[in-house]
């Protein structure tokens, strides 16, 4: 659930299953097999979709996590902010 008006800043990214077999994006000796999930970004317009089999996902997710706790970190923690709507 988010709050109305809350930006999703992962909204381009998912687990997907795969139809039918694909190539990984991140490394060619990677292959992603039919019915196997996977992580799927979706990147400029018109959307294209890049795959990634399950080795890579976890490293490019461990890194986006890494990246989201410093940015929660950078921010802080809510002293007294108002604008927030939330105590």
């Amino acid at each position: 659930m988010t709050m109305a008006g809350t930006s999703r800043v992962l909204r381009h990214v998912k687990i997907e299953t795969a139809i039918a077999r694909r190539k990984c994006h991140h490394s060619s000796k990677h292959r992603i097999e039919k019915g196997e999930n996977h992580l799927a970004i979706y990147e400029g317009e018109p959307k294209k979709r890049k795959n990634y089999c399950y080795a890579c996902a976890r490293k490019i997710i461990d890194l986006a996590m890494a990246d989201l706790q410093q940015l929660d970190a950078a921010l802080g923690p809510v002293l007294h902010n108002k604008s927030i709507g939330r105590n």
